[in-house]
């Protein structure tokens, strides 16, 4: 059972007829529906099958048997159906997704240059070090690496603490520092910097008005956008939300699109206020949100990244896991501390 485990994280099924497991096979690609459900549902052997209609899904089975959160992403994955062909499996460390003992063995061992020098840790450590010391460590195999450290040894250290000792005297001339190294060291470390602490809170409209809050997402700038948005009432309840792929744009295209698609959406349930607060504005003003108090949108932004098409919500229930938290946190009117270190520094006591 234990290497069933490690072995089924590499595999991801590709429907044709559905033959594969609903609930305990990784068809939707983020890993067994059974770990988003503590229905009883999903002990049975229901396949995919069972909630395919003539190769298309049945919305009204998979709404009663399926955890909120994970209707969307269901809805939304497409595949060819093909009748009497069994689904496949596909072996994701392989490009060609065909299973080699070569490749399993890849992903379970380790070397001692992997694990102290290529390695994801060991290589952010180098990094860090070497940068400073002067020492480039890029396509250098681990011995190689550390006679080049030990031979840059002597000639850095006088070099490294007349630039930090110039630097500190440069920059807090207001606090005599010590032109010994060790104490210099010791120095640096009792230093401490004020902080400051800013309270965000997301807030609810007034009485009979609605509030709209949208986010735009950019992968990169110009890459794929896309956008997210809730609309609530006065009591914080949700009464619509949405998220929603853009194609290819800036991160400012993003934000204005954004508020575009969400105030369509407020017209078309019925807000016609809107256009008359648009005709009476002769001028308006974009002010800075922080993200604590705009987390719900800005999650869905992010969302509508594994998209094709529009997702609308009608339900908190129907909100992605984390942004239904974060919704909840809202509503109980959560603040959140944002914690900036200022620029000055103190003398040590």
């Amino acid at each position: 059972m234990q290497n069933k485990l490690k072995v089924e994280k590499h595999i991801h099924w590709k429907i044709n007829s559905g033959t594969c497991s609903f609930w305990w096979d990784n068809w939707l690609g983020v890993g067994p529906l059974a770990n988003f459900s503590n229905d009883s549902h999903r002990f049975n052997n229901t396949t995919v099958a069972d909630f395919l209609n003539e190769g298309q899904w049945t919305v009204e089975k998979v709404l009663q048997q399926t955890a909120h959160i994970m209707v969307a992403n269901i809805l939304s994955t497409q595949f060819q159906y093909q009748q009497g062909v069994s689904d496949q499996a596909m072996w994701k460390l392989n490009t060609d997704w065909k299973f080699t003992c070569s490749s399993a063995w890849n992903d379970l061992r380790d070397t001692i240059d992997h694990i102290f020098n290529t390695g994801h840790f060991a290589a952010h450590i180098w990094r860090f070090f070497a940068m400073h010391a002067g020492i480039n460590q890029d396509h250098t195999n681990l011995t190689s690496l550390i006679m080049r450290w030990w031979s840059t040894k002597y000639n850095n250290e006088y070099a490294v603490y007349k630039d930090n000792y110039k630097l500190l005297a440069t920059i807090f001339p207001y606090i005599k520092w010590f032109s010994n190294w060790r104490e210099l060291i010791k120095q640096v470390e009792k230093c401490f910097h004020d902080i400051k602490i800013h309270k965000v809170q997301w807030q609810r409209p007034p009485e009979q008005w609605v509030k709209l809050n949208t986010d735009g997402s950019a992968l990169s700038n110009t890459g794929r956008i896309g956008a997210g948005g809730i609309i609530r009432d006065h009591r914080g309840e949700m009464i619509l939300a949405f998220a929603t792929p853009l194609g290819e744009g800036t991160n400012n295209q993003a934000e204005v699109r954004a508020a575009i698609f969400g105030m369509t959406w407020l017209l078309q349930i019925g807000y016609r206020n809107l256009m008359d607060l648009i005709r009476q504005a002769s001028r308006f003003k974009c002010k800075h949100t922080y993200r604590e108090a705009n987390t719900v949108a800005d999650l869905l932004s992010k969302e509508s990244h594994k998209m094709t098409s529009p997702s609308m919500y009608n339900s908190s229930q129907q909100l992605p896991k984390e942004a239904k938290g974060y919704y909840q946190l809202d509503i109980m009117e959560m603040a959140s501390f944002r914690r900036r270190k200022i620029k000055r520094i103190k003398e040590p006591p």
